[in-house]
């Protein structure tokens, strides 16, 4: 007898499950999706225990009758795919016929259904996958489906569960990703019958952005919009001062379907470039509309990934049209006492505590205050304009050496009277010898002088006062990671980046009436004068109605 043996129907569909039905969140996405499909204008998620105990989705959509209740929860049974050439070209959300079958084969599980033309409805019960009551029942038109007691079969995935505010996390998740796609329908989700999010139908999608995220981010959000012969996108993007330390607030939806994994939001931070501190993420809303058949959405079972025919002309695409809107709209940090962390206590007390009298009193319009030797102070039409000086002259030096680099002008250099050598690791020494071409060009005569050592002999003029070792540690230390650039011009921006922190007006540095007036200068002559080439904001502006709310004169 054969080693091989067919597997028992129970065991497929308990396999066929574990791929589909991760968590609870799974479940309601599955059960969304099929009622998005059915047309549904408002949909109904109530969750006890974020779904563990029980989950029950109603919606208003056109409904089934008798027999196509009983087919639905049968494996690989669909409405949505009829033919091969089907496959090229999916329309809807759900296509693979295993949402329901697989939901039946991981809990208890209640439709009950009614068509528009059916002058009542039907209830099935389901339990181990198999239909064990059905019932005529008295409903509106729509499906309403409950499942009860998720994963009792299976305890290894239910012990897996993280903690209850997690998995409803989760499933705010999912419904939020919905609501935002689907402006046109109304969302509700109820957790141990409390109200978690309301929604009402037929909303724009501005106002549905707004309603999901918040009057406050969405004050700060920039829209997007471009269109290409193949390709339609929109969306908004965040003001670099609106950022999470999470991507929980990035949603990119492929012909409406919600993409989970997907890698257009790294090429839209990547555009960011220096205006994001490291570690955060803005909010993207990114909506792209591309033909069916250039897009793949039958990747993986749970249908959160998808592949584009051409991945590299909606990658472009994306980074274009991001940056274009990055350059078009004034990105400078504002005040906003209801919150917004741009503009911080310490920030407030330090401007509060730290001006003295002969500041106040001695203020010329044309001259610049400085607070702590830190902070610089000048008038704006409309409030006051804060400006951290290390950071605003990080940001000057950063393009200057930027510019060096991209238009091969070597920097004004200095010859050390005697050559400094450094010893490096055996690692740092490699790096070094990568990038001795990019340090050429930025104003070092460098060599190496044996194994691990490197000989010094002139230096950009603005470092000449600097710790050797120092500014050679600055410049791998973002180097040496080697995860975060890819290519080598990402390297050595990265090492520019250092080079210009290291050698800026550091905090607490007096600075003249002249200086101070040369730096808001040089400042304001720069591309991106709002964040430092590590992202912290360099200027900030205090709007008068800020200032007014302060001295309660509002």
């Amino acid at each position: 007898m054969g080693k091989i043996v067919r597997l028992p129907p129970e065991i497929i569909a308990r396999t066929a499950a574990g791929e589909v039905i991760e968590r609870p969140a799974s479940v309601v996405k599955e059960l969304i999706d099929n009622a998005l499909d059915a047309q549904a204008t408002n949909i109904k998620v109530e969750v006890e225990n974020a779904g563990i105990s029980k989950i029950r989705v109603t919606d208003n959509g056109i409904g089934m009758d008798a027999t196509d209740i009983k087919l639905s929860i049968e494996p690989h049974t669909t409405s949505k795919v009829l033919a091969l050439e089907d496959l090229e070209a999916i329309k809807t959300l759900g296509f693979r016929g295993e949402a329901l079958s697989s939901i039946a084969a991981v809990s208890t599980l209640s439709i009950k259904s009614k068509t528009i033309d059916a002058l009542v409805g039907t209830e099935v019960q389901v339990q181990k996958g198999v239909v064990i009551n059905e019932k005529p029942v008295g409903m509106r038109t729509g499906t309403d489906v409950t499942v009860a007691n998720i994963f009792y079969n299976t305890p290894a995935r239910k012990h897996s569960l993280t903690s209850t505010k997690t998995e409803l996390v989760h499933i705010s998740d999912v419904v939020t990703a919905n609501a935002l796609a689907n402006p046109q329908v109304g969302f509700s989700l109820i957790h141990n019958k409390k109200p978690v999010l309301e929604l009402p139908n037929f909303q724009t999608a501005e106002d549905r952005v707004r309603a999901v995220l918040g009057k406050q981010v969405f004050a700060n959000l920039l829209p997007i919009s471009e269109n290409t012969v193949h390709y339609k996108l929109w969306g908004f993007i965040s003001k670099p001062q609106v950022t999470y330390k999470s991507k929980t607030k990035q949603f990119v939806f492929i012909n409406n379907r919600y993409v989970k994994t997907c890698e257009l939001t790294s090429y839209i931070e990547h555009t960011y470039q220096t205006l994001l501190s490291n570690g955060e993420h803005p909010v993207i809303v990114l909506f792209v509309e591309a033909p069916f058949g250039m897009v793949d959405v039958n990747v993986h079972p749970r249908k959160e990934e998808v592949r584009f025919v051409n991945k590299s002309a909606i990658t472009e695409l994306v980074a274009k049209t991001v940056a274009k809107t990055l350059n078009q709209y004034d990105l400078m940090y504002t005040t906003d006492f209801s919150g917004n962390p741009a503009f911080s206590t310490y920030t407030y007390q330090t401007l509060k505590d730290s001006v003295e009298l002969w500041d106040v009193f001695d203020y010329d319009e044309d001259d610049i205050i400085q607070i702590a030797n830190t902070y610089l102070v000048t008038p704006a039409k409309d409030g006051i304009i804060l400006v951290d000086q290390h950071a605003a002259h990080e940001k000057i030096l950063y393009e200057q050496l930027v510019e060096s680099l991209t238009s091969k002008v070597h920097n004004a250099k200095v010859q050390l009277t005697t050559p400094e050598l450094v010893e490096l690791t055996s690692t740092d020494s490699t790096l070094i010898q990568e990038h001795l071409d990019l340090l050429t060009q930025l104003g070092f005569d460098i060599d190496m002088f044996g194994t691990n050592i490197v000989r010094i002999s002139a230096v950009p003029t603005f470092l000449q006062d600097q710790e050797l070792p120092s500014v050679l540690e600055s410049f791998l230390a973002d180097v040496r990671s080697g995860t975060k650039h890819t290519t080598i011009n990402d390297h050595s921006l990265a090492a520019v980046s250092y080079l210009a922190c290291r050698s800026a007006i550091k905090a607490g540095v007096k600075l003249t009436k002249t200086e101070r007036k040369r730096l808001i200068k040089k400042l304001a002559q720069t591309k991106t004068r709002y964040t430092c080439p590590h992202g912290r904001p360099s200027i900030i502006k205090v709007q008068l109605g800020d200032l007014e709310k302060m001295f309660r004169r509002k």
